[in-house]
Formats: structure tokens, C-alpha cells, sequence
């Protein structure tokens, strides 16, 4: 490369780096967006909470149905039958 052209290529690229500085130097930023409105509700409980149903029924405990026991052998384990 010639002298020449590596002058002119250094002054370029001078001036490049010295607009973009200055383009960032003052150019403003945007503003950030506002923050979203608040549409919060607050609630205050006072005093003992109730359970939110009560059984007619105190004491009693409900227990599961008798369900039939299942049978020892099980047929997906069996070999098919000759016919």
C-alpha cells in the first residue's frame, strides 16, 4: 500500500471515529416510559377468620368405599391359548 493512501485511510478513519463520538456525545437519550398505573387493592381483615365451610356433621370422619380386592393371577401376564 501506498503512503499516500494509508494517510488518506488513517485521517478517514479519524474523522469517522471523531463524528461518531460526537453523535453519541450529543444526542440526547430518550426519556424511559412511564411506570404503568397502579391498579393494586388492599384489603384489611379484621378479627378470626371462620373456615370457609363447616360440616353438619362433627366428628364423623368420611371414609373410602369398600372396593372389590383384586385377583392374584392377572391376565395380561398369561400366554395365549392354543386353539
Amino acid at each position: 500500500m501506498r503512503s499516500d493512501m494509508r494517510r488518506t485511510a488513517a485521517i478517514s478513519a479519524g474523522l469517522h471515529l471523531a463524528v461518531l463520538l460526537a453523535l453519541i456525545v450529543v444526542l440526547p437519550t430518550p426519556a424511559p416510559p412511564p411506570p404503568p398505573p397502579d391498579n393494586a387493592m388492599e384489603v384489611e381483615f379484621e378479627g378470626k377468620a371462620d373456615s370457609a365451610q363447616k360440616s353438619d356433621r362433627t366428628g364423623h370422619v368420611a371414609a373410602p368405599t369398600e372396593a372389590d380386592t383384586p385377583a392374584d393371577d392377572n391376565p395380561a401376564e398369561k400366554p395365549p391359548e392354543p386353539k
